[in-house]
C-alpha cells in the first residue's frame, strides 16, 4: 500500500472517514481519501504521482439515504429546505459525488419508510 506524507499536521475527512497526518510521518491512506488528501497538500512518500480513483461511479440510493440520515441527525436548519428536503449542495458535499434530485427524493423516501 502506498504511503502518504504531509508537510504539516492535518486531518483529511471525507464521507465520515478521517485520516490524521503528523508532519513528515508517512502513513497508509484509504483509496476513498486519496483525492481529498492530495487536494490539501498530502503527497506520496515515494514522490511518485498518485493514481486517483475514478469519479465516474454513481453512488447507490442506499448510500445517499445514509447521507440524508447523517445530515438530518446533525440538526442544522440550514441543511434542509422549509419543506424538509436536504439541500442538494449539502447532500453532494456529504456524499462526495453529484446527486440528482430524483436520486435524493428516492433515497429520502427510503429514510421515511
Amino acid at each position: 500500500m502506498t504511503q502518504y506524507v504531509s508537510d504539516k499536521d492535518l486531518q483529511v475527512v471525507r464521507n465520515g472517514v478521517t485520516a490524521r497526518f503528523v508532519a513528515g510521518k508517512p502513513r497508509p491512506l484509504r483509496a476513498s481519501l486519496v483525492e481529498a488528501a492530495i487536494g490539501v497538500g498530502v503527497r506520496p512518500a515515494d514522490g511518485k504521482a498518485p493514481e486517483l480513483p475514478k469519479n465516474d461511479a454513481r453512488p447507490s440510493i442506499e448510500f445517499i439515504a445514509d447521507a440524508i440520515k447523517t445530515i438530518k441527525a446533525r440538526g442544522k436548519k440550514g441543511d434542509v429546505t422549509t419543506n424538509g428536503d436536504v439541500r442538494m449542495n449539502v447532500l453532494e458535499a456529504e456524499v462526495g459525488y453529484d446527486v440528482t434530485t430524483e436520486d435524493r427524493d428516492t433515497a429520502a423516501a427510503l429514510t421515511e419508510g
